[in-house]
């Protein structure tokens, strides 16, 4: 990638507003291109268009969310991707966080056991289980 063009790039986020990262032609190709290459399945464009809803009410619902760096957005969005991720809330595995302006993923459990799963650490894993005597 040219200079010239990391720098377009760079200004395009910049001028975007935070709720329309996602929806941005490059950034659809890089999820895409990343989900790809990192998954056996190759169902990025299915998985991009799952992200991108849950990505955006995320961004919509958070008035910290909106005022971020638009390229910690960008880089928490294309990070899914890499690793699999599911941004949706009911899944449980990251949440999107704003820190002093700039937006960071949170890996809850979830994302932790995918990992495992992933790496063949473990085969499967199933909710804790209390037992009585």
């Amino acid at each position: 990638m040219s200079t010239s063009n990391k720098t377009a790039i760079m200004q395009t986020l910049q001028q975007t507003p935070a709720i329309g990262i996602a929806n941005l032609p490059f950034v659809q190709e890089k999820f895409i291109a990343n989900y790809n290459a990192c998954h056996k399945d190759k169902s990025g464009e299915l998985m991009y268009h799952r992200q991108v809803v849950h990505f955006n009410q995320t961004i919509s619902n958070s008035p910290e969310l909106q005022k971020c760096d638009q390229f910690s957005l960008y880089a928490c969005f294309v990070t899914a991707a890499v690793n699999g991720y599911s941004l949706d809330p009911q899944d449980n595995e990251v949440y999107l966080i704003p820190i002093k302006n700039k937006a960071y993923i949170w890996r809850q459990a979830g994302a932790h056991v995918k990992r495992l799963i992933r790496t063949g650490q473990i085969q499967y894993a199933e909710q804790a289980k209390l037992v009585y005597r």
